[in-house]
């Protein structure tokens, strides 16, 4: 059972992989940056990336059912209902091109009520700092770097708490079942959006981590975890789902991070298939040698030229408003030249902003 489960795994990842290849190939060497994103469901209808925001969303709520993250049922009379939305993106690889469309189902949680629906939302994350630490001593001890993902992260977390949801437009005609007329969803699971999402995935996973795997947390960062075997030792960096994973390259090294993936899967977790496996939290990792390690955001510098318009070549460079004209009265804005206004009321104003910062 256990083969034929993962064989049907691979091949699922497998299709999925070349379902996006296709889409790539199809959309060319369009940025994922230039496709426009839709803002509601209904912004989909004549999207010219229709039919892949719509395969999206399909896969969103076949992966909801997976977890079983919702039941249909009646509205309790008197219960307070938050509403749905949905949320699309469309991902990039490290050099800017298509990855994949995604779609998630979110709740809005600001409709939530303290006390009823939850009492604490805070939930740690891995700071930025210990991330650089981590690739300095992996670039001077030559330990082996990788990068995981958990699918669906909030989606295996149980919830504590009755919350019902009115579905987002557009659930019933993709699902292709309208057999659930006056119906909501009874939430079973910490879907995205809800105030404490983050903080019951974490409570739960980090239990995982210190009570079933035998890890220790750090304490510098509590979001660093480290076991050690003899001399050699793994580390992970969790960032919500995302984690950042050193182990030497020993024998032992590589046996502890095979033991944790090996945990991983028993808990019913699953690490989320990307060719982009060099890249934490918009930082390319790129292995120089066995002992230097070089970190970049090439992809993110280059995606703020091309908003900006900094790879025109006829760029017309920002000016700076002054009292003081240049002696050939060119090539400085005055402040007289500026609108009589609200700066609230000036179109230009939030441009210039974004420019300036």
């Amino acid at each position: 059972q256990t083969t034929v489960t993962a064989l049907a795994q691979t091949v699922c990842k497998r299709a999925v992989k070349a379902f996006y290849a296709n889409v790539v190939h199809e959309l060319g060497h369009v940025r994922a940056s230039e496709v426009p994103t839709p803002t509601r469901f209904k912004d989909i209808t004549g999207n010219e990336f229709e039919v892949h925001w719509i395969a999206a969303c399909k896969k969103e709520l076949k992966n909801l059912q997976k977890y079983n993250v919702y039941t249909w049922v009646k509205r309790p009379p008197g219960v307070h209902l938050i509403t749905g939305t949905w949320a699309f993106k469309c991902k990039s690889l490290d050099d800017g091109s298509i990855d994949k469309f995604k779609a998630r189902i979110c709740s809005q949680g600001f409709r939530e009520v303290y006390g009823v629906h939850f009492l604490e939302v805070s939930a740690p994350v891995g700071k930025l700092k210990t991330f650089r630490q981590m690739m300095a001593e992996a670039a001077r001890r030559g330990m082996q770097v990788s990068l995981r993902d958990i699918s669906s992260a909030y989606l295996t977390a149980p919830l504590d708490v009755d919350i019902y949801m009115e579905p987002p437009e557009g659930t019933r005609e993709i699902d292709g079942d309208s057999g659930h007329h006056g119906e909501v969803w009874k939430l079973n699971r910490a879907l995205y959006g809800l105030r404490q999402s983050g903080r019951v995935f974490h409570l739960r996973f980090r239990k995982q981590l210190l009570h079933k795997f035998g890890f220790k947390a750090s304490a510098a960062d509590n979001c660093l975890f480290i076991k050690r075997r003899g001399k050699s030792k793994l580390q992970l960096l969790v960032f919500v789902d995302d984690i950042c994973i050193t182990n030497d390259a020993t024998a032992d090294g590589r046996a502890l991070r095979q033991e944790f993936e090996q945990n991983i899967a028993d808990e019913g977790y699953e690490f989320s298939p990307c060719d982009d496996d060099h890249v934490y939290l918009g930082v390319a990792i790129n292995r120089v040698n066995d002992t230097v390690i070089s970190l970049s955001q090439e992809r993110y510098i280059t995606d703020v030229m091309i908003k900006y318009g900094f790879m025109s070549k006829d760029l017309q460079m920002l000016k700076k408003p002054t009292r003081s004209p240049s002696p050939s009265g060119k090539g400085k804005v005055l402040i007289e030249d500026c609108p009589q206004k609200d700066p609230s009321e000036n179109k230009l104003g939030r441009r210039y902003r974004e420019y300036c910062g």
